[in-house]
Order: structure tokens, then sequence, then C-alpha cells
């Protein structure tokens, strides 16, 4: 029972995280960012670049509680759909987590419209 409090926990840090980045995001890059009609259900970058293609797109920003930390670790990574590689990626505890904070440092590593010309 106590997993799954934790698990619950690591979701709802998941989902705020997610608010927050996607406000910071969408505001300093305005009119660039889109939303998937469905999540990712792997943290894996394969699948990341495939929903890309799929919209066109020239970065994938996602991320999600590692199922294999027992919900302890929120991963965050950033792919390039044209080379099919992981750009920045980084994990942050569970416990503690500030999501602004989170937010700030993941829209600071979001690639900029000059790097898109590259």
């Amino acid at each position: 029972m106590r997993q799954t409090a934790q698990w619950d926990d690591a979701q709802k840090l998941a989902d705020s995280i997610f608010a927050f980045v996607y406000g910071r995001v969408s505001i300093s890059h305005h009119g660039r960012v889109g939303l998937a009609d469905e999540p990712l259900h792997s943290l894996d970058p394969a699948a990341a670049v495939q929903r890309g293609r799929e919209n066109h797109s020239t970065y994938v920003l996602y991320g999600g509680i590692d199922r294999r930390s027992a919900g302890q670790v929120f991963d965050v990574k950033i792919v390039s759909v044209a080379h099919g590689s992981v750009v920045w990626s980084e994990s942050y505890p569970a416990a503690g987590a500030d999501p602004a904070k989170i937010a700030a440092e993941v829209d600071s590593k979001v690639p900029s419209l000059e790097d898109d010309e590259d």
C-alpha cells in the first residue's frame, strides 16, 4: 500500500511539473509549442522521435516518472527529431522537488529559434 501512495505522490508531482513546464515553454516559445493528443507511454527517445515525426516537430520535450525507480525520480528529455538524439536530459529526485525551479531549468534548455536554423 505504501508503494502505491508513493507512486500517487510522484504522479501528482509529475502533473505539477508538466503544468509549470508547459506554461513557461509556451510563453517563451510562443506559437511554436504544441501538445500531443496522447501521452507517450515510454520514456524511450525512439518513441519520442516517432511521435515528433508524426507531428512534424523539430524537437520533442517529454518527461515522466521513471517506473524503475519506484516513483522516486522524474526524468525530462529533449530530443531532436531530425537526428533522433537526446539534446538534453536530467533526472530530478521526487523528494523535495520544486516544480517551478525544474520548469525554469527545462525552459532554459529548450532550443531557441536560432538553434532551429542550424
